[in-house]
């Protein structure tokens, strides 16, 4: 966000010196579109800021995913190193889909785009199985919308403030800002119930540990999903209780107006700690930071060091990381000038309010002449969401999962011409038609066992269940993956 101006969140005597991030968001909640990027903890030095906007200048909308056909699976084959001109040169596929999206975004300069991108976009380049249901909960593949102000909070300077085209952008939003928020309604939320039986699940998982063994894939994340009845109106609150329940450095909060055709919008409620990608041109540099590897905290300080430290020291939480970090390098590498793809901080651990973490980042510069298109197409969806071999892996999530994934594992954040930042769709939940969807899961590899499985994927969803009252959900011993 380079390119926009600095301007005071206030200009009134009578106004509030600073707006904290949950005032900011339930006064844009009430607008048209209004989008929430939520900073709530600077975990891995992640969630420095929080950003807050509504009544966007223009939206692009894609309500389905393209099939893959054989001329885009020849785009997709096109990619080489080579010599031009006595430089290295990269040249990478871009599949349509993601040569619209970029050319969007530099069209919509110097307003900033905020969005959230389906899993299955992938498919629009990559052949894989039709499966048999569509994903019910109303999301399109694709919906960006372009701001002209966002208000912005700094943790560190604990500053509120405007980041606008021009003065009277900052101004139409202060006037959103100043207005007192709405009354918000009471939390009403059913409990959280799986999609799938536990046999259904460990049917699943042993489906996978055969292939494994066979030697088609080495590692597969494969989820499941819950559904609990809740009201339209409780969305906003069920977020802001998530947020005071298990903040995250790249959580997010969204109304998708108009994806529904007759019928309620979509709320988007995202509670993510992954980084999927963050570019900045200007600065020749795009990273990842992979998570594979977690434990629950403890409130007792000699049991929470006990469990980071057997987070740290397990063999298969680093086998299962190491697998995805070369996956991403190898991602990266399709993009990156030859000899740029670097890891740093390999194995970390990082702690999050309610988990520890295995993180490590993967960085590159990219190559010339490669922009978000090609940035996309070579890393999206991301590996730590499907597994190695990428394509492989997917092909098997699409043979077992009963249903396409839609916005779940896909990716969320905001673009520019210039930058972006992008945050995986993980302990993610969809607010549609009456109910609240949350998608769980873990990497499956060849000594997981399914009652393992099941315990990881009860874990992801607890600070869902604590935040909506499914108090007894948490799980108390276990292990979460990924």
């Amino acid at each position: 966000m380079q390119h926009l101006r600095v301007f005071p969140l206030c200009r009134l005597a009578t106004d509030p010196a600073r707006l904290l991030p949950a005032d900011a968001l339930q006064r844009v909640v009430r607008a048209e579109r209004p989008v929430f990027l939520d900073g709530a903890c600077d975990a891995d030095g992640l969630g420095r800021y929080s950003f807050a906007g509504c009544n966007p200048r223009a939206r692009y909308v894609l309500n389905d995913v393209p099939i893959c056909r054989d001329e885009s699976r020849q785009i997709a084959a096109t990619h080489w190193f080579g010599a031009v001109e006595q430089a290295h040169a990269v040249r990478a596929p871009a599949a349509p889909i993601w040569r619209r999206l970029q050319a969007v975004i530099d069209d919509w300069h110097p307003w900033v785009g905020v969005g959230l991108l389906d899993y299955e976009l992938g498919r629009s380049y990559e052949r894989l199985a039709e499966r048999a249901a569509a994903c019910d909960v109303g999301t399109p593949a694709v919906d960006f919308a372009a701001y002209d102000a966002l208000y912005r909070y700094d943790a560190v300077r604990d500053v509120a403030e405007i980041v606008a085209v021009d003065e009277e952008a900052a101004e139409r939003l202060r006037c959103v800002l100043r207005a007192a928020p709405l009354p918000l309604s009471p939390l009403r939320c059913g409990r959280l119930r799986s999609d799938l039986s536990r046999e259904q699940h460990a049917a699943s998982v042993s489906a996978v540990l055969e292939r494994l063994r066979a030697g088609d894939c080495y590692q597969v994340n494969l989820c499941r999903w819950l559904r609990a009845s809740m009201p339209a109106e409780s969305a906003l609150p069920a977020f802001l209780r998530l947020r005071d329940v298990a903040p995250a450095p790249l959580g997010a909060f969204f109304r998708l107006d108009g994806a529904h055709e007759g019928g309620e919008t979509p709320f988007v409620l995202s509670n993510s700690p992954e980084l999927f990608l963050q570019f900045d041109w200007s600065q020749g540099l795009v990273e990842t930071r992979p998570i594979k590897g977690t434990r629950r905290r403890s409130g007792d300080a000699r049991q929470d060091a006990a469990l980071a430290a057997e987070l740290l020291a397990s063999r298969k939480d680093a086998a299962e990381h190491v697998m995805i970090v070369d996956l991403l390098r190898n991602d990266l590498g399709r993009i990156a000038h030859p000899g740029s793809v670097r890891v740093e901080g390999f194995l970390r651990g990082v702690r999050l309010p309610t988990v520890h973490h295995l993180v490590s980042t993967v960085k590159a510069q990219p190559a010339r002449d490669i922009g978000l298109a090609e940035l996309l197409h070579a890393t999206f969806p991301g590996g730590s969401i499907t597994g190695a071999p990428k394509i492989a892996a997917m092909q098997l999530i699409d043979s077992l999962e009963p249903r396409r994934r839609g916005p779940f594992y896909g990716a969320l954040g905001w673009l520019t011409r210039d930058a972006g930042t992008l945050a995986l769709c993980i302990r993610t939940a969809v607010a549609t038609r009456g109910e609240l969807v949350l998608a769980v899961g873990g990497g499956i590899v060849l000594d997981s066992n399914a009652a393992d499985e099941w315990a990881e994927t009860e874990a992801k969803a607890a600070a869902f269940a604590r935040a909506l009252g499914n108090h007894d959900a948490s799980p108390q011993r276990g292990r979460a993956a990924g």
